[in-house]
């Protein structure tokens, strides 16, 4: 459940059991609301059911908050990341490509191909406004599908092309080498290096008490911290090899 930048995690394979848990732990919330005199807006809290099936079981109960029934989604956005369902970050990395191009939109007098603006300022630009609304939260959804980095990865290719004002036959690793920019891909596993590598150092219980990170295990495949095991190639073509 999702309110404003407060979350509560529950896990059973029954559905039952779920929602009994959830509901157990808002009646809580509910009690500390009260003392902090705190008041909820329903309707902008979510319901979002991490599973593999399809589709949500039917006529499944909904959970209350003060009464008032918290209705169930099939994506939530929760301190500015898009969950879905089954944690693909589908749905996150789309709206993060059509934000980025937003933000370009609003930049492209400065960096567009006739901007008689020098390119080291086009690429300051780049660098310090643009890819950070791309990468922002790629700690978390780094280790998504190439299918969906791709989206990333080829729209840096297109704004980098269009800061040189390159012609077709300019190749993307050309421009990259002279720019001295990293891809996009490696960008984000630089982030996602140093932001592990800062989490001993963090006293928060929560943190410190996750299951140890085994990329022997299947499962872990799927964590963030699985994008620390890949390589990237990014020309011609983006690929991901595992280390």
């Amino acid at each position: 459940m999702f309110a404003d930048d407060t979350a509560i995690i529950t896990q059973n394979k029954r559905f039952s059991v779920v929602i009994s848990n959830l509901q157990h732990y808002i009646s809580l919330l509910e009690l500390w609301l009260i003392d902090w005199k705190v008041k909820v807006n329903a309707s902008k809290t979510a319901c979002l059911m991490f599973t593999r099936r399809p589709r949500l079981p039917v006529g499944l109960t909904p959970v209350q908050i003060f009464g008032q029934p918290v209705p169930w989604v099939h994506v939530a956005k929760y301190l500015g990341l898009f969950l879905d369902a089954k944690l693909t970050f589908a749905h996150h990395i789309v709206q993060t490509r059509k934000k980025a191009q937003a933000v370009h939109a609003v930049l492209k007098r400065f960096i567009f191909r006739r901007s008689k603006l020098a390119i080291r300022y086009k690429v300051l630009l780049y660098k310090s406004i643009i890819r950070p609304v791309m990468s922002y939260g790629s700690q978390i959804w780094g280790s998504a599908g190439m299918c969906h980095l791709k989206k990333l990865h080829t729209l840096t290719n297109s704004f980098l092309r269009q800061i040189v004002n390159a012609p077709w036959f300019v190749r993307n690793e050309v421009i990259y080498r002279d720019l001295k920019i990293k891809p996009f891909l490696p960008h984000i596993k630089d982030l996602s290096k140093r932001f592990f590598d800062k989490l001993p150092n963090v006293p928060n219980e929560l943190i410190s008490n996750q299951p140890a990170y085994d990329p022997a295990v299947p499962s872990s495949q799927k964590r963030p911290r699985a994008l620390l095991d890949h390589e990237f190639i990014n020309f011609p073509q983006a690929k991901r090899l595992r280390v």
